[in-house]
C-alpha cells in the first residue's frame, strides 16, 4: 500500500527532465542526481520536521482579595467603617489594630490608623456573617502632584463621605508616606505592614521637638532608644546627650563613647544646692538639723 508521501515523491521525479547530453561523465551524473533529488530532500525535511512546540497558557495570577469596607460615620478626626472579617487561609486580608488604611475621596486617598475593631452584632443578628466595625483615626491624605507624582500631607482637604470605599493601604502609598527627602533622615528599621519599606526618621525634626518612645515590657524600647542615640551621635558629631539611667541600662550600650557618672563619682558645686538641699545634706552628715537650719538662715 503506497503512502501519500511516496506518491508525491514519484511525481517530483517525473517532473525533473535529464539535462545531460551525449555521453555524461561521472561528475555530470552526480550533479543531475543532486538536482533531481534536492526537492525530495527538501520535502522530506519539511514532512519530518518536528512540530513547533505548543506554548502552554500562562497561569493566571491568583486574585488578591483586598479587604474592603465603607464609611458609615465620620467627623473631623475619626471615621467609623463597616467591613467584614476574612479568613487568611481563603486568601483574604485581615483587619488588625495598628494598620494604616486608605479611604478614596475623589483623586485623593485619606489615610487613617486603625485603633479599634469590634463585631457588628446588629448586622450579625440579621444573618450577615463576619460583619465588623472599624474605628479609624484620620492622619492625612495622599494626593497627586503635577511635579512630584503622589505626595503625603498631614492635612485633609476633602473628608470622606458616607459610603466612601475603604481599603488596607496600598504599598505605593506607604512608600509615599515614609519617603524621606530630609538630608538628616536615618533608617531605624522597616515597616511592620510592609517589611521591604524602610522606616526612617529625621534627626533634625526629632531633636527640635519633644518625643517619647512608648511600649509594653519587652517590646524593645531600650533597644530603639539605643539605636536612635547611636544614629544621632553618628550624624550630629557636636550633639551632646544627657541620659538619666537609674537602672544602668545604657552603660554597656555606648562603651567608651559615653562618660558614665555614678553616685560615687558625682561631684556637685555647693552653689547648685538650695537651702532645702543643704539642710538635707548636712542633717545626714551631722544629725543637728534644727541648729544647722538656724545658722544657714542667718
Amino acid at each position: 500500500m503506497r503512502s501519500v508521501k511516496d506518491g508525491k515523491q514519484r511525481r517530483l521525479l517525473a517532473s525533473q527532465p535529464l539535462l545531460c547530453q551525449g555521453r555524461p561523465t561521472l561528475a555530470d551524473l552526480q550533479t543531475e542526481i543532486n538536482r533531481i533529488f534536492s526537492p525530495i530532500r527538501h520535502f522530506d525535511a519539511m514532512t519530518n520536521a518536528p512540530a513547533p512546540p505548543v506554548e502552554s497558557p500562562k497561569p493566571e495570577a491568583a486574585p488578591r482579595f483586598r479587604a474592603q469596607g465603607r464609611v458609615i460615620e465620620c467627623n473631623g478626626t475619626e471615621a467609623k467603617i463597616a467591613a467584614f472579617s476574612q479568613l487568611k487561609e481563603a486568601g483574604g486580608e485581615n483587619w488588625a489594630v495598628g494598620q494604616l488604611i486608605s479611604i478614596q475621596t475623589g483623586d485623593n486617598r485619606v489615610v487613617g490608623l486603625l485603633y479599634k475593631v469590634k463585631n457588628d452584632f446588629i448586622e450579625q443578628a440579621k444573618g450577615v456573617d463576619g460583619a465588623i466595625i472599624l474605628y479609624v483615626e484620620l492622619s492625612g491624605e495622599v494626593r497627586p502632584d503635577a511635579q512630584r507624582g503622589f505626595v503625603f500631607s498631614g492635612g485633609i482637604s476633602n473628608y470622606p463621605h458616607i459610603g466612601a470605599v475603604v481599603h488596607r493601604i496600598r504599598k505605593e502609598d506607604l512608600s509615599t508616606i515614609y519617603r524621606a527627602s530630609d538630608k538628616s533622615a536615618v533608617t531605624i528599621g522597616s515597616l511592620s505592614q510592609a517589611a521591604d519599606i524602610p522606616a526612617v526618621v529625621s534627626v533634625d525634626s526629632l531633636l527640635s521637638r519633644h518625643f517619647a518612645v512608648v511600649g509594653t515590657t519587652g517590646t524593645g524600647k531600650s533597644t530603639a532608644v539605643t539605636l536612635i542615640l547611636h544614629l544621632i551621635a553618628k550624624h550630629k558629631l557636636n550633639q551632646r546627650v544627657l541620659i538619666l539611667d537609674p537602672h544602668n541600662e545604657y552603660t554597656s550600650a555606648f562603651g567608651p563613647k559615653a562618660n558614665t557618672i555614678t553616685a560615687e563619682t558625682l561631684d556637685l558645686p555647693f552653689w547648685l544646692l538650695n537651702l532645702a538641699a543643704h539642710l538635707l545634706l548636712l542633717r545626714s552628715l551631722h544629725g543637728h538639723g534644727r541648729q544647722l537650719a538656724g545658722i544657714l538662715r542667718d
